[in-house]
């Protein structure tokens, strides 16, 4: 049962909280229901400080994240990410029998379209970002990870984009890799080496160095 917060004489869904609906995902009040996880778990744990991760729709997730204005992420890690799903469906479906009508793939409308959001996400001298996607991936394509990348870097952040090994037929499968690469950005590992572990499928951490200015 979803939670309602109470508004005058009517009750309305409380933007924190999930609908619990597949078809509800990439809507804003999803992704705050997210952000206030992430605060619930800080919170638990005594936490000042946090790492996120994400493949795919959770790549998309940890965008948001960011331009939700999060100021306490060390690393993001986003793998395969569908950051403009307007532009993917747009690329898909303006060639088909009915046409783009404006909403994602799947006919999810009203989207945050997290490209779009680029403007919220602050400063931090301390995060970096990773943006991982296959450039043989058929389900979302590697154009969609490295124009985000690029408005990030234009923005002034620190994000590195790289070329990765996917699992899988589609070529979209980068789990692995992503939860590699947060333990790598964890680690002090400097940026640079990090794309050179991406690329070659680098199973563990190894012996690699701590860069002295992680």
């Amino acid at each position: 049962m979803t939670r309602c917060a109470r508004v005058g004489d009517k009750y309305a869904p409380n933007p924190e909280l999930s609908s619990g609906r597949h078809s509800e995902r990439r809507k804003l009040r999803e992704y705050l229901s997210v952000n206030a996880a992430v605060d619930a778990i800080k919170a638990r744990l005594g936490l000042e400080r946090v790492h996120l991760g994400g493949q795919s729709g959770g790549a998309a997730t940890v965008g948001a994240l960011l331009t939700l204005g999060r100021d306490d992420v060390v690393c993001a890690v986003a793998s395969s990410g569908p950051f403009d799903a307007l532009a993917r469906a747009r690329d898909q479906l303006s060639q088909s029998r009915q046409g783009w009508n404006g909403c994602d793939t799947t006919g999810v409308c009203g989207i945050y379209n997290v490209t779009d959001h680029v403007d919220g996400v602050k400063r931090s001298e301390s995060r970096r970002i990773f943006i991982i996607g296959d450039p043989q991936d058929s389900n979302t394509a590697f154009k969609y990870q490295a124009a985000f990348a690029e408005k990030l870097k234009t923005a002034g952040h620190d994000v590195t984009l790289s070329e990765g090994n996917a699992l899988g037929a589609a070529h979209h499968s980068l789990t692995h890799m992503s939860n590699r690469t947060l333990g790598w950005c964890n680690a002090g590992i400097d940026s640079a080496r990090i794309v050179e572990l991406i690329r070659t499928d680098a199973p563990t951490l190894g012996n690699e160095k701590r860069s002295s200015t992680p």
